[in-house]
C-alpha cells in the first residue's frame, strides 16, 4: 500500500473499516495485530460511493484476526483512543469519531445503511475578478458549502445574453479563460453532494469584459483609515468602482509611491516611532486609467515598547533579559544547574489555569499551566526552557489522581513559540488557522517566526517564517520547515527547573497579593510537572543581533485557542464557565493576545 491510496486486498483475512466522516481528510495508521505499522501518517481513506458520509478501507491482515489502528487529519491532529488505539475484527466494522477529541466508537460486525437526502448549504460570498493582462480571464472565488455528509463538487453557471453554460469544479475557485472582449457575463454557483443533492444558487456576479479602448477611470478611493504601531501603518479604504473593474491601487506617502495593492488595504513598514506620515491612494484599471487621489490621511506612529524588568514573583516579564553563555547547553529535558534564575525572562502564576475560573471547579482534567520561561544564547544557538506545573495535589487533592493521570508530556497538545525578530513586522494569524482563523496576535509585538510542537513531541515540530504578514505552510521547505530540517532540538522530562513556585489556589485570586502562596513550601510534588528545553539555530531565525537589537518571545499552549501564555496575557482567562462535558469554556473561545513579548538580549 502507498500513503494516500489503498491498494487492492491480497489473499488472507480481510478487515473493512467504514469511517463515519468527522474530518474531511482522514489517514488511517494501522498494522495487523502484532505486525508492522504503516509509515506515518498512514494511508489516506477514500470516500465510499455506496455509503455517502463514510470513508472505507479494506486491509489484508494475513493470518491475524484483528487490525490495530489510529486516525489523523493529515495536519498532526491524531485520534488514538488516548494512545490505546482501536481494534477491528475481520469483516465489516464502523468507526464513529468522538466529539471534542474524545475517543470514538467502534461497532464491530456492522456496516452503514441508509441514504442522504439533505442538500449542501448555499455557497456564500461569490466574487469575480477580471485579469489585467491579455487574453482576459475571470477568476471566481466563493466560501465553501457545508453538508451533512460532504460536498462533492460545485456547478458554475455562466450567462452571456441568451447563452447559458455550466462548468463543474471541486475547488472553491475557478478561472474562466474563455471570455470574449466586449461581452458581459453573469455567474452563479451551487454545491452538489455525492447523493446528487444540489444547493440553491449563490449570489450573482456580473463581470464586463471591455472591448478595445477603455478610457474611463475608476472612482477615487474614499474613507481611508490607518492603524499605527511604532514602526508601521496599516491602511484600509472603501473600494473604488469602475465601468469594467478596478485592477489595483497605488499608495503614496507624501509624494512618494510606497507600494501597490490589489485589495483596499496596505501596510507601510520600516517607519520611525512617534512620527507623522501622510498618505493618499489612487485606483487604476486594466487599461491603466488612474483615479484622482483620495483625501489625505495623516497618522502618527506610536512610541516603541519600553520593557521595565519585572520582579521575582508572578506575574513578571523580564526579571532578566536572558544570558549569553560560553558553554553550549546540553538539551536533555532536565535542569542540571545550567538554567539559573538570572536567565528567567517570564514568570507566570501557578494555579491560574481556567479550571477554577469564575464558578468553575473542573480539576479532574489535566491543567495546561505554564509557570517559567528561561532564555540563553551563544554565537550559534538560541536556547529556551519552559515549565508546566500541576498543583492539583495542593489545590484539590481529591482530584489529583485524575488530573495527573495524563500529564502534559503524555498528550499531543500543540505548543506555539512566537518569535519577534523585526520590529513593526510579523503576522497576526496562526499558521494552521487555529483560534477559529481569527487574529491571534494583536499587540505591538507580532511574531516573524512561529514554531509549533506537540507536547509529547511525536514529531519534530514545524517552523514558519512570515512572508508579507502571513505564515506559509507546505511551500517546499523555503519558509516552512520541519524542526529537524531547521536544526531544532526539543527534549522534555518530568520534574522541575524552577527554584521557587508561587501562585494561587483559585484563578480568580491572581490579582490579590494576599492569596499568593509558595507551592513548594506547601509540599507540592514536582514529579507532576514537566520541564522542556529547546535549541534553535540563530541562522533559522535570520541571525538576529542578540546584544544590540534583541528578540521577543511568547509561548502559548492550546488545541483551539491559548489556555496559558508566557508572558501572561489576560485573554487566556476571560471566558468563565464550563461545557456540558465539564471542561472550561476558555479552552475553546477566541483569544487575541496583546501582551508584550518577553525580550531576550535587549
Amino acid at each position: 500500500m502507498t500513503a494516500g491510496k489503498p491498494g487492492s486486498p491480497n489473499p488472507g483475512n480481510k478487515v473493512t473499516v467504514y469511517y463515519k466522516e468527522g474530518w474531511t481528510n482522514v489517514n488511517i495508521h494501522y498494522r495487523a495485530e502484532g505486525g508492522t505499522w504503516t509509515s506515518a501518517p498512514g494511508v489516506k481513506m477514500e470516500n465510499d460511493p455506496s455509503n455517502p458520509g463514510y470513508k472505507k478501507i479494506t486491509v489484508d491482515v494475513g493470518t491475524a484476526s484483528r487490525l490495530e489502528a489510529c486516525f489523523n487529519n493529515g495536519s498532526i491532529v491524531w485520534d488514538s483512543n488516548g494512545q490505546k488505539n482501536y481494534f477491528f475484527n475481520t469483516g465489516d466494522n464502523i468507526y464513529i469519531p468522538g466529539n471534542n477529541n474524545a475517543p470514538g466508537q467502534v461497532k464491530l460486525g456492522e456496516k452503514p445503511a441508509g441514504s442522504d437526502t439533505t442538500a449542501p448549504s448555499i455557497p456564500a460570498n461569490l466574487a469575480g475578478n477580471l485579469s489585467s493582462g491579455t487574453p482576459k480571464t475571470v477568476t471566481l472565488t466563493w466560501s465553501a458549502s457545508s453538508d451533512n455528509v460532504g460536498v462533492a463538487d460545485y456547478q458554475i453557471t455562466r450567462k452571456a445574453g441568451t447563452s447559458t453554460e455550466t462548468f463543474t469544479v471541486k475547488a472553491t475557485t475557478y478561472i474562466d479563460s474563455t471570455v470574449k472582449e466586449g461581452t458581459t457575463y453573469k455567474y452563479q454557483v451551487r454545491a452538489r453532494d455525492a447523493a446528487n443533492n444540489f444547493s440553491a444558487n449563490s449570489n450573482e456576479v456580473t463581470i464586463e469584459v471591455p472591448g478595445a479602448g477603455d478610457i474611463i477611470a475608476p472612482s477615487a478611493p474614499t474613507n481611508v483609515k490607518g492603524t499605527a504601531t511604532s514602526a508601521s501603518v496599516a491602511l484600509q479604504w472603501t473600494a473604488s468602482t469602475d465601468n469594467v473593474a478596478v485592477a489595483g491601487y497605488e499608495i503614496y506617502r507624501g509624494a512618494v509611491k510606497v507600494g501597490t495593492s490589489t485589495t483596499p488595504a496596505f501596510t507601510d513598514t520600516g517607519l520611525a516611532e512617534e512620527t507623522p506620515y501622510t498618505y493618499t491612494v489612487k485606483a487604476f484599471d486594466a487599461a491603466n486609467n488612474f483615479s484622482a487621489a483620495s483625501a489625505e490621511l495623516t497618522v502618527v506612529t506610536l512610541k516603541g515598547t519600553i520593557v521595565i524588568p519585572g520582579g521575582d514573583k508572578p506575574y513578571s516579564t523580564n526579571p532578566s533579559f536572558g544570558k549569553r553563555v560560553s558553554t553550549p547547553i546540553t538539551i536533555d529535558g532536565t535542569n542540571s544547574g545550567e538554567w539559573t534564575d538570572d536567565m528567567l525572562i517570564a514568570i507566570d502564576m501557578a494555579g491560574d489555569d481556567p479550571r477554577t475560573l469564575g464558578s468553575n471547579w473542573s480539576l479532574h482534567e489535566t491543567p495546561m499551566d505554564l509557570s517559567h520561561l528561561w532564555a540563553a544564547w551563544d554565537n550559534e544557538f538560541l536556547y529556551l526552557a519552559w515549565q508546566y506545573v500541576d498543583v492539583t495535589d495542593i489545590v484539590d487533592p481529591a482530584n489529583a489522581g485524575s488530573a495527573g493521570g495524563t500529564p502534559i508530556r503524555s498528550m499531543d497538545m500543540p505548543q506555539t513559540i512566537a518569535i519577534d525578530t523585526i520590529s513593526g513586522a510579523g503576522a497576526t494569524h496562526d499558521m494552521w488557522k487555529k483560534n477559529g482563523n481569527q487574529p491571534l496576535w494583536g499587540g505591538l509585538d507580532l511574531p516573524d517566526y512561529q514554531f509549533n510542537i506537540a507536547s509529547n513531541m511525536f514529531h519534530s515540530g514545524y517552523l514558519s517564517r512570515a512572508v508579507n504578514g502571513v505564515f506559509p505552510v507546505d511551500d517546499g521547505g523555503v519558509n516552512y520547515k520541519t524542526g529537524t530540517a531547521a536544526g531544532i532540538t526539543v527534549k522534555f522530562a518530568k520534574g522541575k527547573g524552577y527554584t521557587s513556585l508561587w501562585g494561587v489556589k483559585d484563578a480568580d485570586d491572581v490579582n490579590d497579593p494576599s492569596k499568593l502562596v509558595n507551592f513548594m513550601a506547601l509540599g507540592h510534588d514536582s514529579n507532576r510537572d514537566t520541564f522542556y528545553e529547546a535549541k534553535i539555530p540563530l541562522s533559522a531565525l535570520g541571525n538576529p543581533d542578540m546584544e544590540n537589537t534583541g528578540i521577543g518571545v511568547m509561548l502559548h499552549q492550546g488545541e483551539y485557542s491559548p489556555m496559558d501564555t508566557l508572558p501572561n496575557d489576560p485573554a487566556t482567562s476571560d471566558t468563565p464557565g464550563i461545557s456540558d462535558s465539564n471542561s472550561p469554556k476558555e479552552w475553546s473561545d477566541i483569544d487575541l493576545l496583546t501582551a508584550p513579548f518577553a525580550r531576550i538580549g535587549k
